[in-house]
């Protein structure tokens, strides 16, 4: 049985609406993603595409259409490594969801679906 919001921590329900909302909405491969970020917070690209199997390359590709969804967020970090005699700048992004932004996309998006149903009622 379910316990009660107020027993439950917010986290907790914001990772229950959110895995709600990815399989509502989006496909399997974009699912596990999202339920990998929303039990380790902050995971790295290279962390993230190894936990899936897959090259870091199509990970990129999966988690932009999730950061253009307002789904998830990048926090991109470059940091120079020396290799034999000369500078390499390396960039590491980590991948996370920000809650915030996840529920005013969801807001929105009942908004839009409140609005479509009432102009088809109206008509």
């Amino acid at each position: 049985m379910d316990q009660a919001p107020q027993q439950r921590g917010v986290h907790e329900v914001l990772r229950e609406l959110m895995q709600r909302v990815a399989r509502a909405y989006y496909e399997p491969r974009f699912i596990v993603i999202l339920d990998l970020l929303a039990y380790n917070n902050m995971m790295r690209d290279e962390d993230l595409a190894k936990a899936l199997k897959i090259p870091p390359a199509d990970l990129r590709k999966l988690c932009a259409v999730l950061c253009k969804d307002g789904l998830i967020k990048i926090h991109s970090k470059t940091e120079e490594i020396k290799e034999y005699r000369h500078m390499k700048k390396i960039t590491h992004s980590h991948y996370f969801i920000d809650y915030k932004r996840f529920v005013n996309v969801v807001k929105y998006r009942m908004l839009k679906v409140q609005q479509t149903i009432q102009a088809e009622v109206d008509s």
